[in-house]
């Protein structure tokens, strides 16, 4: 067995991204407590994975300004994982992917 495979296998992790980036969509938001926290801590899911990603402050502050603060609308938006830094002082860094609007040209007469 594989100590690494009973602790934290529902969570991404930066060493589970395998040093590429991970494009996803996103699922939804949760908040659950964890033990006797008085705070709950925020998750974020995504459509195709099982796994969740612990937000921390900079994430959520990323995906808001994005996004917008309604955690709702979120559903549906494309991110890319990362890790950032190495060993223990490794996290995930979100991106947005924030889709443009191309205009089409209209072919001169």
């Amino acid at each position: 067995m594989k100590i690494s495979s009973v602790f934290g296998a529902m969570n991404i992790r930066a060493e589970t991204l395998g040093g590429r980036p991970h494009r996803k969509r996103i699922d939804c938001v949760d908040l659950e407590y964890e033990d006797d926290q008085a705070e709950p801590t925020a998750y974020l899911y995504f459509l195709d994975d099982e796994r969740r990603l612990r937000l921390n402050p900079t994430n959520a502050s990323v995906l808001q300004e994005a996004f917008g603060d309604e955690t709702d609308d979120w559903q549906g938006k494309s991110v890319v994982l990362t890790s950032v830094g190495r060993g223990e002082m490794a996290w995930v860094r979100v991106s947005p992917l924030v889709e443009t609007r191309r205009r089409r040209r209209r072919a001169r007469k």
